[in-house]
């Protein structure tokens, strides 16, 4: 293979054998391209990939009770490293195709719908974007080349003269970009360092949580408390499948409602209203607290649980149902939110027609 912006073709021979010529090789697991781009790699990495997040999710539907804590930890473990194997030397050519890759994953096991974004749905899962990862795995062997030789040797000397290549200009404007003083560099330790930089992709993470609009689906439209880093505990306390999926759509603000409805079909918000016939906006506050379609079932499960509460706010309300703080409050909840998930379902449907 002969590297070069263009492709040559020689006709070399040695002895009466012609030499192969090839446009790309593969070498430890990484892919190289004539012309130095990573295109092939990453179309080879996601063809392999896409292979085995099928079987995973074949898997998890047919036999492994939709528990979507065991799915993710697989996902971290096994395929995270498949897909950001050799990530330093390719992270320029890191695309949205790649982080595809979790952000499909993730929808189709919580069944997800489009309206919650992809940073949102990581945040939920105590997940970080792909991005994120691949940029803290790049910025990490970064810097153990950075420090690397002894601080004052003339070696590190001679290494601090040299022009810097244009992988490394690549990852120095990535940090600019970010606002990271690279000035720390010359008087900081490398575990210092690593974490300033770490803390700060972890707070880009969760600036993207905010939303845009206060009927966005998201957890901070309900003010929820979230935990980068850190899975909410209903999904490993909530057995059936039904009731973790009605939990998280209520919790990012997606639980099929007219509200939801209203979205798709671009209705103003404030004539989103639930057919309860109360004339008040289709939305989780709406359908835990007040709805009187579901009177019976919040009388049986969530009365008990505010009576002895003293809110002032409908949301109020609605962030104490659904903030996961106690296991057996959270159970009950999702037990009201799956009984209502199929109702509502048909209105919607019924709506549509």
């Amino acid at each position: 293979m002969v590297f070069s912006k263009k492709w040559s073709p020689f006709n070399w021979h040695i002895g009466k054998v012609q030499i192969e010529q090839i446009r790309s090789f593969r070498y430890l697991g990484i892919t190289y391209n004539f012309n130095l781009s990573w295109s092939v790699h990453r179309y080879n990495m996601i063809k392999a990939a896409k292979v085995s997040l099928n079987q995973l999710k074949q898997f998890f539907f047919v036999k492994g009770n939709q528990y979507i804590p065991a799915a993710i930890k697989v996902w971290n473990e096994k395929f995270l490293s498949q897909v950001l194997y050799g990530i330093p030397l390719w992270i320029g050519a890191l695309n949205q195709e790649v982080e595809n890759l979790q952000a499909t994953f993730l929808r189709q096991i919580l069944g997800c719908p489009n309206c919650v974004s992809y940073p949102t749905i990581c945040l939920e899962t105590g997940q970080n974007v792909l991005a994120t990862k691949a940029w803290v795995q790049t910025i990490r062997y970064w810097l153990k080349r950075h420090f690397r030789f002894e601080s004052g040797s003339h070696v590190s000397f001679l290494h601090s003269e040299l022009p810097y290549s244009s992988w490394d200009s690549f990852i120095r404007n990535k940090l600019n970009q970010i606002g990271i003083d690279l000035d720390y560099l010359a008087v900081a330790n490398e575990s210092y360092i690593f974490k300033s930089i770490k803390q700060r992709f972890f707070d880009i993470d969760l600036q993207k949580l905010n939303p845009v609009q206060p009927f966005t689906c998201s957890p901070a439209v309900l003010d929820l408390d979230i935990g980068l880093g850190r899975m909410p505990h209903y999904f490993n306390n909530l057995e059936l499948p039904s009731q973790r999926r009605a939990f998280f759509l209520a919790r990012v603000n997606a639980f099929p409602s007219m509200l939801l409805f209203g979205r798709y079909r671009q209705i103003p918000r404030s004539e989103r209203l639930c057919p309860c016939g109360s004339n008040s906006v289709d939305s989780i506050d709406h359908i835990l607290i007040v709805c009187p379609l579901h009177e019976a079932l919040r009388e049986k499960l969530l009365s008990p649980l505010l009576q002895p509460k003293k809110y002032r706010s409908d949301k109020l309300k609605c962030k104490f149902l659904l903030n996961d703080q106690v296991p057996e409050i959270t159970t009950i909840v999702a037990e009201f939110l799956a009984g209502v998930y199929k109702e509502k379902e048909y209105i919607i449907k019924s709506k549509s027609e």
